[in-house]
């Protein structure tokens, strides 16, 4: 995926908070399509950023996320 797409990403969830921070300044409760919709975009992120090597997860035996690992530099591709 190219850079452009990623931020398209994130500039779709950055819309979707803005939306949702504009209906809880109103006092609305979050509705589940607002759930569902800003965790279909974070799992784009997430996945798009794990795809590169930015962030790696740690699963526990049941396959809950333990800990998050986040790349701080550069790193090496495999060119493979």
């Amino acid at each position: 995926r190219s850079s452009r797409d990623r931020e398209a990403l994130r500039e779709a969830l950055k819309a979707a908070l803005r939306a949702r921070e504009r209906v809880r300044l109103r006092g609305s409760k979050r509705s589940l399509d607002d759930v569902k919709r800003l965790g279909d975009l974070a799992r784009l992120v997430l996945g798009e950023m794990e795809e590169n090597g930015e962030i790696s997860f740690e699963l526990d035996e049941r396959g809950a996320i333990k800990a998050v690992h986040l790349r701080s530099g550069p790193a090496e591709r495999d060119e493979r």
